[in-house]
């Protein structure tokens, strides 16, 4: 049976694995503006840390986090949604690019890189779900990267409450439904 558990009291040890989804790596960057959510996920990271448990994300989880982390960062520059390509090439954008690049390698240097499996994964069936609405492509790839590798997942994305694997997270409506 899947698990739902509060992340902030979690005890991590060496022998887990976990697969960290986007959220959690944006709510510990300065980006995401919700100074509760930094503070829980950064303590959660650091318990990860100390515990040496092995941490995994893949290229989803890093494309997720440039994409979303640059978009949060010129947002605070007053860059309007519809102005972000054109603001994405300008010089005024390579702070924010170097930056994000620099963000995503301390991911890198935490979590260890693995193959998303998508090759392998039944796409067509991912796809299905997807078709009926209320799933998200990438969210439910890593739920079969997780059921596969036999990951925790360490979310903060309320989605998930019915996802069937062992989830970790401060999200009130995940911990309220397991």
């Amino acid at each position: 049976m899947a698990t739902i558990e509060r992340a902030s009291t979690h005890h991590f040890e060496e022998h887990e694995e976990l697969f960290i989804d986007t959220n959690v790596w944006i709510f510990d960057s300065d980006a995401s503006g919700n100074p509760r959510q930094k503070k829980l996920y950064s303590q959660v990271l650091n318990n990860i840390r100390n515990s040496n448990c092995r941490v995994c994300v893949d290229n989803l989880v890093i494309s997720e986090f440039v994409n979303q982390y640059s978009r949060l960062r010129a947002r605070k520059l007053g860059v309007s949604r519809n102005d972000f390509k054109v603001f994405r090439d300008s010089k005024d954008f390579l702070p924010i690019a170097e930056d994000v690049a620099k963000r995503a390698k301390e991911i890198l240097e935490m979590a260890e890189l693995i193959e998303s499996g998508l090759a392998t994964q039944d796409v067509v069936s991912i796809l299905d779900d997807y078709a009926k609405g209320g799933a998200d492509f990438n969210d439910q790839s890593f739920v079969e990267t997780c059921k596969r590798e036999g990951f925790k997942f360490l979310t903060d994305d309320g989605d998930f409450a019915n996802a069937g694997i062992p989830i970790l997270t401060e999200n009130p409506r995940l911990l309220g439904s397991g």
